[in-house]
Order: C-alpha cells, then sequence, then structure tokens
C-alpha cells in the first residue's frame, strides 16, 4: 500500500473537473464542512450541471466527481478524487504519451473558468508530515500561558437539555468546558500522546456518563503556519485559501450588531436565562423558548424570544463551534417555513395576545429579523463576540439565504457572568 504522503492529492478531482463538460456530471461525493461533518454522494439519472447537485460553495468541500469526458485523449464517464479512474483504448507504447496528457489536465487551471473556482477555499490536510507539524503547534499552544489561538470545541451536537455536565480526571463535574479546565485536571506540560488519549466525559442529569471523546477532539484551533492558515476541527486539519478566509471574516464583521435590550447572562442555563429576559421586558418580549411548531412531522422552534418589533430572537451560549452552527440553522428553518400561512398560524396559537403574526396568505420579510444572539464570558456592550471560523462561515451561508428571502440579520453579544460554582475561573473559552 501507498504511503499516504507520496499520493498527489486531488490529482484526480482536477484532471476530471478540467476534462468534464460542467453540465455533463454523474455524481459527486462531499463533505459539508460544519462541526459535524456529513459525508454524501449524490448521483443524478442523467447528466446535469453543477447547480442541480445543491451544493452549497460555502460549506462543502468537494471529494470526487464523476462525469462525461469531453477534453485530450479521455472520452467516456471518468471519476477522479485523489485517485483517477479511466478506461482507454490506447496500446502499451502510447501510454506514456496517455499518462503526460492526464498530467497536463491536471495542472490546468481551466476548471476555474468551469465554475469550480471554489473547491480551494478549503481542503482537509492528510500530508502526515504536516499534520505532525501543526500537532506540534498546537502542542505549544496548549501548554504556553496564553492560549489565544484554541478553544475548547464539543465534537458533537448534545442535548443540553439531558446532557447536564462534562467530568474529567476527578472527580468534580462542570456545567462547561475550557482549556484552562482541561489544565487542571491533565496539567499544564501535556503531550500528544496525552491530548489523543485522555478523555472528556459528559454526564446526564443523573451524573451518569452518556458519552466521552478525546481531548484531541475537543480542541478547536485556528493557527498560521509559514504564511498559510490552518483549522483544527472535530481532530481534522484543514487549509484554508487566504482569500477566502479574508471574505469570510469580513462579511462577520460587517454583520449588523443589533442594539436590543437584553440582561447578562447570569444563570447557568438558556431557558432561566430566557424567561428572566421575558419577565424584565414583558410588553417587549414574549417567550417561545422549547415551545415548538409540527410542521411536515418536523418539530420546529420558532425562536426563543419573539419581539413585538417583528425579531426572531434566537439564544445560544457559547459552547462549541458545533452549538453555534445548529443556531444559524436553526434561524433559518424557521423563517423558511413563515412564508407558510399553515405555520403562521400553528405559531398564533403559542404567542401572547399581543405578538400574534399576521395570518395573511403572504407576508413581508424585509419587515423582519433574526436576531442570533451569543452569550461569551466577559464580553463588552456593543462588542461583536469572537467565533471560530467554521462558525463564521455556518453565519455567512445562513445570512446570505435569509437576506436573499428579504429578512434583516443581526448578532447580539451577551455578557456571560454565570460561574459554575466548581469552576473557579468559570470560563466558556480561553
Amino acid at each position: 500500500m501507498l504511503e499516504s504522503n507520496v499520493v498527489e492529492k486531488r490529482f484526480g478531482l482536477l484532471a476530471t473537473l478540467n476534462s468534464v463538460d460542467a453540465d455533463k456530471l454523474r455524481s459527486i461525493d462531499i463533505n459539508s464542512m460544519e462541526a459535524v461533518p456529513l459525508n454524501n454522494r449524490i448521483q443524478s439519472s442523467a447528466l446535469a450541471e453543477i447547480r442541480n447537485f445543491n451544493i452549497d460553495v460555502d460549506r462543502d468541500l468537494l471529494k470526487s466527481v464523476s462525469g462525461k469526458a469531453s477534453e485530450g485523449d479521455l472520452s467516456g464517464t471518468i471519476s477522479g478524487a485523489d485517485s483517477l479512474s479511466v478506461s482507454t483504448d490506447k496500446s502499451y507504447d502510447e501510454i506514456e504519451d496517455f499518462l503526460a496528457n492526464c498530467y497536463y489536465l491536471y495542472k490546468s487551471n481551466h476548471y476555474r473558468d468551469a465554475g469550480f473556482d471554489w473547491i480551494n477555499q478549503i481542503q482537509e490536510i492528510k500530508d502526515k508530515t504536516l499534520i505532525e507539524r501543526l500537532d506540534q503547534l498546537l502542542l505549544e499552544e496548549f501548554n504556553s500561558a496564553n492560549t489565544t489561538r484554541i478553544w475548547t470545541s464539543i465534537p458533537e451536537i448534545i442535548d443540553y437539555y439531558s446532557l447536564e455536565s462534562f467530568k474529567l480526571k476527578t472527580d468534580n463535574i462542570y456545567d462547561d468546558l475550557s482549556i484552562e479546565i482541561i489544565k487542571d485536571e491533565y496539567g499544564n506540560d501535556l503531550s500528544l500522546n496525552d491530548i489523543k488519549k485522555k478523555k472528556v466525559t459528559c454526564l446526564n442529569a443523573e451524573e451518569t456518563p452518556v458519552r466521552n471523546w478525546p481531548v484531541y477532539r475537543c480542541l478547536y484551533a485556528d493557527l498560521n503556519f509559514e504564511g498559510h492558515q490552518y483549522l483544527l476541527n472535530d481532530g481534522k486539519w484543514y487549509e484554508v485559501e487566504q482569500d477566502y478566509v479574508r471574505k469570510v471574516q469580513q462579511y462577520y464583521e460587517d454583520a449588523t450588531l443589533s442594539d436590543i435590550p437584553m440582561l447578562d447572562y447570569a444563570w447557568k442555563d438558556e431557558k432561566e436565562y430566557n424567561i428572566a429576559v421575558c419577565n424584565e421586558y414583558p410588553d417587549r418580549y414574549c417567550l417561545m423558548d422549547r415551545r415548538t411548531v409540527y410542521q411536515g412531522g418536523s418539530p420546529i422552534e420558532f425562536c426563543d424570544i419573539y419581539s413585538r418589533d417583528k425579531q426572531f430572537i434566537h439564544v445560544k451560549k457559547y459552547t462549541s463551534s458545533s452549538v453555534l452552527s445548529h443556531l444559524f440553522f436553526q434561524g433559518f428553518v424557521s423563517a423558511d417555513n413563515f412564508f407558510s400561512l399553515e405555520y403562521r398560524q400553528k405559531v398564533n396559537r403559542l404567542l401572547g395576545e399581543n405578538f400574534k403574526v399576521p395570518e395573511t396568505h403572504t407576508i413581508s420579510a424585509s419587515e423582519y429579523e433574526v436576531v442570533f444572539a451569543i452569550a461569551k464570558d466577559n464580553l463588552e456592550v456593543g462588542v461583536r463576540p469572537e467565533i471560530p471560523f467554521f462558525s463564521k462561515v455556518s453565519f455567512r451561508s445562513v445570512s446570505s439565504r435569509l437576506k436573499h428571502y428579504g429578512f434583516k440579520v443581526s448578532i447580539k453579544g451577551i455578557n456571560r457572568t454565570y460561574r459554575d460554582p466548581n469552576n473557579d475561573e468559570g470560563g466558556i473559552e480561553e
């Protein structure tokens, strides 16, 4: 078996994209660039163009593609990932020229003009040597006194209503996870082997272990190495194109900051916090947290708090990239269903008398605003909450779609003042 570091990454993918007609694709394999990545193969019953495969270019990694070739010596259906799969009638004496042509197709930039330029935005790293170097940088950052480029990030979306706390080495139980907690439990001079073997355990309300992960999978890192941007997410390293980084960062920096009145987050969970906010502003806000509407058999949470100013407020305390991605998706699903009269009628059964939404056949999305309220430690009033890069990618994707519908979109930062009695630092993020 070949060593992974001697394989030319994406050789087959690029050769295929430079060979096939953009409207003659047969199947694609994608990996969603989420905190919890999803692998998906999409096949078409007939040759189709790329837009028919419903790819989200902001979040999807193209892993492989199959289509009908139209360039050079290649013909018929070909497939490419790292390897290239193709049939040819070339004789043994002609193979060298044939392979040279395959290499030429791999080096070509034709795919950029054919609408596939987005595939270079984020790429998973498989080079073992580079991964080892990045792991070493991660370890140096982790063991340093000022860990500004790494955070804790639970690698799965967990139900915080049923999963209550975390436990590591000792009998201490924590409401949240942070770099400081991991260091307190496991020490300040960990090896790579330590962070890959030592566990973070999630407990339910009865303090019974439900699941666990290696510390390594619970780390999110954003590191710069030799002029390139690298991200660690759920135990995998990715390289991000610099121009794409700038676009995503700028989109988040340009997002509107909401000035709606909210309280400091001084409660353990979101239920208590949302209740407190609505009790503080009873004429302004209506509590909708955990009041689900069933649409098409699926439960949908309209929002956590609905305002008299037609704002859907979705609230989350920051614990991980996956939680924020879930928050943004929740906001999109609710707004997407809001165009349905049936959905709005169901929402009205839950809303207070002074907060009813129109039960007309059509609504004007421009009259409504989706507010994503994110609670973080030590956040000053009016300051935009800093969130992981993948969360910014999710926000950009969701926000763009909501604005396309006509909705206004904004970010609200909330200062989290609650402190876990078992953790004097009480931090969520380092």
